[in-house]
Order: structure tokens, then sequence, then C-alpha cells
């Protein structure tokens, strides 16, 4: 597999789509490291959507695992004929779970306050 000519490719259309060097950057490396994943395969296209998930299922991290999805999804609607994927439609993207915001009592409140020495970033914490 061809994975240096890929990722290039793929970051071109990035830059030209998008016009960010960070996204760039970012979904490029994704895919490197996809591609290396599976470079034993003569094509992408030869990668199936049991084995995206398998890969993806390997990151811990919620965002590491939902920006190697986005950059995958978006490599193989680049590569496809008609701007579509028919691998992504089984998978889903990973969702953040709902979480219930933290409460900071009055005493934790103060010590904030206190320690900040920006008086931008204090004018907010007092409206707070």
């Amino acid at each position: 597999m061809e994975i240096l000519n890929n990722v290039k490719s793929f970051r071109e259309f990035i830059m030209f789509k998008y016009k960010s060097e960070n996204t760039s950057k970012v979904y490029g490396s994704a895919l490197a490291s996809f591609l290396s994943h599976y470079s034993d395969l003569k094509e992408p296209k030869d990668i199936n959507a049991d084995q995206i998930i398998q890969y993806l299922l390997q990151f811990k991290n919620l965002s590491t695992r939902r920006n190697a999805h986005s950059a995958i999804k978006l490599f193989y609607k680049y590569k496809s004929k008609h701007g579509e994927s028919t691998k992504f439609r089984f998978i889903p993207y990973p969702e953040k779970p709902d979480t219930l915001p933290i409460h900071v009592n009055k005493d934790e409140f103060m010590k904030m306050f206190v320690a900040c020495e920006n008086e931008k970033h204090r004018a907010v914490i007092s409206l707070m």
C-alpha cells in the first residue's frame, strides 16, 4: 500500500477544501497511523468496516477515537468516486457521554478568585 502517497494527496485535498493546516496535519497523522496498521493489505479499499471498528476501539481516549473516526471517514469519502463511502454506514460516531456540571462551593470559588492574577480572568470569575 502506498501510504505516503495516500496521506500526501489527502492532506492536499484538505488544504484545498478546508484551507486548514492544523486539520491537514492532524487528519494526515491519523490516516498515516491507520494505513500503517493495515500496511499488509494492497489498497485502502481492502479494509472492511469490522477492521475499521477494531482499529477505532483500540483508542481508550474518546477524543482520539472521534478524531480518527472523522479522519478515516473523510479519507474514504475523498477516495470514493461519488463522494460518499458505504464503509461508514454502520460505524457510529463515538458520542460524548452526558455529564452534569461540577458544582463549586463558596470556599473553592474564593480560592480561585484569590489565586487569579489576570484582571480579565478575575472579572469573569467575579461574574460567575
